[in-house]
């Protein structure tokens, strides 16, 4: 296992209480489930630097060798349909090229839809990078839901539901969390998946950021409400045509004169437009 340094220090200033085999790394800390074959929680202090810095992407997906009989290998989401999603994103990882590699390790890794990873949890990623730029830091825990679907190759758990809670400092200190389902088709910006950081505990059985003074503690913690924070995104809202419009597919129906598929729109169950549909 890798020394602590001041960094980590500083990373675990609000970090719950492990459950697993704690990993140090310069700019994370995981408390990974051997049984799971994911983290039970990512946590660590995100500066603005860390959203800012020269270091590309470098996909050096790998196994941790600090638990190589658990950790999962690169290859181990292979042909699942699920996307390796990081817990610690790489886009939160541009200080050096090191900390970059690091957010490769699988341990940081979940099984995350391509609809999950490549939507709303990569728009909660980017507002709380705006949220580090904005306040300089903020401190962040991620992770899967103790609930499950399945496992991968019999080994890797898939979380249900993945979540986030984020705090920062400050004449106005605030706490939020995010909860969002791992399905197929995740609908909705990132306002539809708030909720305090109480609600978000008592969900998993952990406590979350357990290092503020219990006044503190108490106050930010019962909070879901993304307007006390600076520089959040406003909901897109859509009028209900658009929304209709957005939901609308191709008519399943065989059109009598060409013998070909029906080119009409419809938002009906059953697939069909109103010339089809009986």
């Amino acid at each position: 296992m890798l020394m602590s340094t001041a960094v980590d220090a500083q990373d675990a200033r609000y970090k719950p209480t492990s459950a697993g085999v704690m990993l140090h790394n310069s700019n994370y800390l995981v408390d990974f489930n051997t049984s799971s074959g994911t983290a039970w929680w990512v946590h660590y202090e995100l500066l603005s630097s860390e959203t800012s810095g020269g270091a590309s992407r470098t996909d050096d997906f790998r196994l941790d060798r600090r638990i190589s009989g658990s950790s999962p290998s690169a290859s181990s989401y292979r042909g699942s349909g699920y996307d390796r999603g990081h817990l610690k994103p790489a886009a939160d990882s541009k200080s050096s090229l090191q900390e970059m590699s690091n957010s490769f390790l699988m341990t940081n890794m979940v099984p995350q839809t391509p609809s999950l990873n490549r939507g709303v949890w990569r728009s909660i990623e980017g507002q709380v990078r705006g949220w580090a730029r904005h306040y300089g830091k903020v401190y962040v825990t991620t992770g899967p839901s103790p609930t499950t679907l399945h496992k991968l190759s019999g080994r890797v758990s898939v979380p249900a539901y993945c979540w986030k809670a984020v705090l920062h400092l400050g004449s106005d200190t605030s706490a939020i969390a995010f909860l969002t389902p791992n399905l197929a088709k995740v609908q909705g910006g990132l306002h539809r998946y708030v909720l305090s950081v109480d609600d978000l505990e008592s969900r998993l059985g952990i406590d979350l950021f357990p290092g503020l003074p219990d006044a503190t503690e108490q106050r930010v913690e019962a909070q879901s409400n993304l307007s006390l924070w600076q520089g959040v995104a406003p909901p897109v809202v859509r009028s209900s045509s658009t929304q209709k419009k957005s939901q609308a597919t191709q008519c399943s129906g065989i059109a009598k004169s060409t013998g070909v598929r029906c080119r009409n729109k419809t938002t009906h169950v059953s697939g069909r437009c109103h010339h089809h549909r009986h």
